[in-house]
């Protein structure tokens, strides 16, 4: 009897154990396909404080921010250097500039395009009395092509290099935009290269200066196919301002996308928080683009974040619709608690009271067969002693068979009752026998037990 207890007492231990144990591999299971919640801070590298990146990136942190994604900015030289600081995984995502990378450099890169954001032309301003249309005719003379690490150096250097230019043909220094623009003003240089937004005050300052020219790319089509990352955009006479008249006649100049990229690993939903950013400051277009072109995936040359060609293609997802993005990290957190309830709690509390009926139908047996065994040996008994233990046998088994009765529901109560009545009939049996055999008086709770309406 002891060991049917001890048996039942362990297996419904290890019952317990499994359930615990199922629950505990239903969450890591939930937590490996949905996914860890959205970051509540990102960082994001623009470019020189002067330019159109450092002034988009204070447009996206207020956006992103009101959402509940904060973001961190780091200044950088320019694109070249956002593309390493990506790469090293020291910003999760960056603006850079088509051209100014090897997209074949490393065929499992970490970097991503999200999309292209708008067309930032090579302005190439310089000090001339005749009007030059080709960058060959700057030979010798002395370029300033931005700092080291920018888009405007990589570019540039390519676009000297189709025309076979170099550092010993011609005194290229790497200067900022702020300085490029002050010594081009005052004469210390011939030409600047500067790749940037219109919206750029120093490129506006430097179109004003009725000194200066703005060269127009004779040639735009063979440097389109060249330099594929280059396409050329056709500037009418006054586009720029009309009141001054910029520029003075139709120019072209060639201009490579500025490019939102990120880490391959960054969040989905933070991806689509940057587009969704991306569509409110750049739809609406300039006078470059076209309203509604961008952000979109042209002139995108990098693997796009598949986040991103999703959301291109239909929007955003469900949840980032309906669901504001501070509350994404709880959503996450319920879906790991909600997902196992409904896989396994569910049914487990519906089986529960299966198992519970068995377990108590298993502890009646067992009583059972042990009353049965008591009452043979009450029949086979043959001396006083015998029957003396068979009562206290019967006495324990009532004890424990009201001690279990105390812990289980009322519905359950009904096989208890019968089988406390028949343990009465089987030790009022035991005690007719040892008062036949010397008179013995009956146990104190032989009235009690006798009776099938005993209290509890």
């Amino acid at each position: 009897m002891a060991s049917y207890l001890q048996r039942e007492k362990r297996r419904f231990a290890m019952a317990w154990v499994a359930v615990i144990s199922t629950a505990v591999v239903a969450f890591g299971l939930c937590l490996l396909f949905i996914g860890s919640p959205p970051p509540k801070r990102i960082r994001l590298a623009t470019g020189e404080t002067p330019g159109a990146y450092a002034a988009f990136g204070r447009e996206y942190a207020e956006i992103l921010g009101n959402n509940g994604l904060k973001v961190e900015i780091h200044g950088t030289s320019g694109s070249v250097e956002n593309y390493r600081l990506l790469r090293e995984g020291k910003v999760d995502a960056a603006f850079m500039q088509g051209g100014t990378y090897d997209p074949c450099l490393d065929d499992e890169s970490e970097v991503c395009g999200i999309a292209s954001l708008y067309r930032e032309p090579l302005w190439v301003i310089y000090r001339n009395d005749h009007e030059i249309t080709d960058v060959a005719e700057f030979r010798g003379k002395t370029i300033s092509l931005g700092p080291v690490g920018s888009g405007t150096d990589a570019v540039g250097r390519l676009v000297l290099e189709a025309n076979e230019i170099g550092d010993d043909d011609a005194k290229l220094l790497n200067l900022t935009m702020s300085d490029s623009a002050a010594r081009l003003e005052k004469g210390q240089i011939d030409v600047a290269f500067i790749v940037s937004s219109f919206e750029n005050r120093v490129v506006q300052r430097l179109l004003d200066n009725k000194q200066l020219r703005l060269m127009s790319f004779r040639r735009h089509g063979a440097y389109a196919r060249i330099l594929p990352f280059l396409t050329a955009i056709e500037l009418p006479e006054g586009v720029l301002d009309l009141s001054d008249n910029i520029p003075a006649r139709h120019t072209t100049v060639l201009a490579p996308a500025a490019i939102l990229a990120c880490r391959r690993d960054l969040h989905p939903r933070v991806v689509e928080q940057l587009l969704t950013a991306a569509r409110k400051i750049h739809c609406r277009g300039n006078l470059v683009d076209e309203p509604g072109r961008f952000p979109s995936q042209e002139s995108l040359d990098l693997p796009v974040h598949e986040t991103a060609d999703a959301y291109a293609k239909s929007g955003e997802s469900f949840v980032s619709r309906f669901v504001p993005y501070w509350a994404l990290p709880w959503l996450v957190r319920a879906q790991l608690f909600i997902i196992p309830a409904l896989a396994l709690w569910i049914p487990f509390f519906r089986v529960l009271p299966l198992l519970y009926r068995l377990r108590i139908g298993g502890l009646l047996k067992a009583h059972y067969a042990a009353l049965r065994d008591v009452e043979t040996g009450i029949e086979k008994a043959d001396s006083r002693e015998t029957l003396e233990e068979a009562v206290r046998t019967l006495e324990t088994l009532r004890k424990d068979m009201e001690r279990i009765s105390r812990k289980i529901p009322a519905y359950y109560q009904r096989d208890v009752y019968n089988w406390r009545l028949h343990v009465a009939m089987v030790l009022e049996q035991a005690t007719k026998r040892l008062s036949k055999s010397g008179g013995v008086k009956q146990p104190e709770k032989d009235k009690k037990t006798a009776s099938p309406h005993f209290s509890r």
